[in-house]
């Protein structure tokens, strides 16, 4: 049996180790983001805008590069996505400026979510029936990257004494590494039938109140995901006073995010009970992290927090590429360019209020944003039932 799931299943194993390395870049992103603040001598918003320049890239090429993946094929945006990444990670690698780096950001937030979102479409339509499972298997592998990488990335620069820009230099290497399996991957090309051929513009979908429900749910949820990830190190540092101990809170963020994610590859509620039940405990959790004065029981709320997070991104995925089946590409493409959005607008506003009040201000704003998409994701179910 586990014979015919690797022959069946060859191409979401392959997509398992590239999102391995999504994971790494992004968590080690988000653990090295107050060194660079460090070495480049910037405030905590300008920390905030760093990390947006890496959303920025999210938001401009997965809806482009979605829609040509529906009409040329997946695996030539996969090969496009992989030579960006290889290029933003060489010049973070090796960036001397703030600028240098934003730009390297830039390029790897434009190819990591081009990636994941490329690799989602086409499980989706190569396994359509077991899509959400796969999926939120999938981004069990981005936890595990996003967990171990800045972990190993301690490890090294604290044995061979190593700039914190090696995490870049090595996801580089991976990809490079990466680029090989994809090129001989058997994924299906474009159908001629007519009904596939002529596939809709990006625009027409915003025509579905389910989807524009779903675009707009997106944004505020991976803005709240993104923040909590980028600043609760902060956190506990400025308000917890318990600079040690923000690492393990991030630790445990993305541990819970981890766990739900296998857990919910496995068995999960229906997508739209997902959403509203999960955004619901995401927002209750970041309201009493942001009131907490207690660093023991703030690790376990980041841990709850996690969770929370862990199956929304893969059941939102899924709930496009269900919605427009053909054109899974376009629809997944497009929630990629709502994940760069918030990424990158909620980490600049949480870095303003940080400065400008304390960050607790910020984890208040992250969970009222939640508490919006509760709402979002009742009307979702409504527009859903009805369309």
């Amino acid at each position: 049996m586990h014979n015919r799931f690797f022959k069946s299943h060859g191409f979401f194993i392959l997509t398992c180790m590239m999102l391995v390395l999504v994971g790494a870049q992004v968590g080690g992103s988000q653990a090295v983001l107050a060194s660079a603040g460090e070495s480049f001598s910037i405030s905590k918003t300008g920390m905030g805008l760093l990390a947006a320049a890496q959303a920025a890239g999210m938001c401009i090429s997965p809806g482009i590069f979605g829609h040509i993946a529906d009409r040329k094929g997946k695996k030539p945006v996969l090969l496009f996505s992989i030579f960006l990444a290889v290029l933003g990670a060489v010049l973070a690698g090796f960036a001397r400026s703030a600028l240098v780096y934003a730009i390297g950001s830039f390029l790897l937030g434009a190819a990591i979510i081009t990636c994941e979102s490329t690799c989602f479409a086409a499980i989706s339509d190569l396994y359509p029936s077991e899509s959400s499972r796969l999926l939120a298997m999938g981004l069990f592998f981005v936890s595990l990257g996003a967990i171990f990488g800045p972990m190993l990335l301690q490890m090294v620069i604290t044995r061979w004494h190593v700039s914190w820009q090696i995490l870049f230099l090595a996801v580089g290497l991976g990809f490079v590494l990466s680029a090989y399996p994809v090129l001989r991957s058997n994924l299906p090309k474009p159908s001629g039938e007519p009904g596939n051929a002529r596939t809709i513009s990006p625009m027409q979908l915003f025509r579905s109140t389910p989807y524009v429900l779903l675009f707009i749910t997106t944004i505020l949820y991976i803005g709240v995901d993104h923040s909590i990830g980028s600043f609760v190190n902060t956190l506990f540092g400025t308000q917890l006073h318990e600079p040690h101990l923000g690492a393990y809170a991030v630790s445990a963020f993305w541990a819970g995010t981890a766990l739900s994610r296998l857990v919910n590859g496995f068995k999960g509620l229906r997508p739209t009970k997902t959403l509203i039940v999960y955004h619901l405990l995401l927002a209750t959790a970041t309201m009493w992290l942001a009131l907490s004065s207690h660093a023991a029981f703030g690790i376990a709320l980041s841990a709850l927090i996690g969770w929370s997070i862990g199956p929304l991104w893969s059941t939102l995925l899924a709930s496009a590429a269900r919605e427009f089946p053909n054109q899974s590409g376009t629809a997944t493409g497009l929630l990629g360019t709502a994940n760069g959005i918030g990424g990158m607008v909620y980490p600049v506003a949480v870095g303003f209020l940080a400065d400008f009040f304390n960050v607790r201000a910020g984890f208040l704003m992250l969970a009222i944003t939640a508490f919006v998409c509760v709402i979002l994701s009742l009307c979702y179910e409504k527009s859903s039932a009805t369309s």
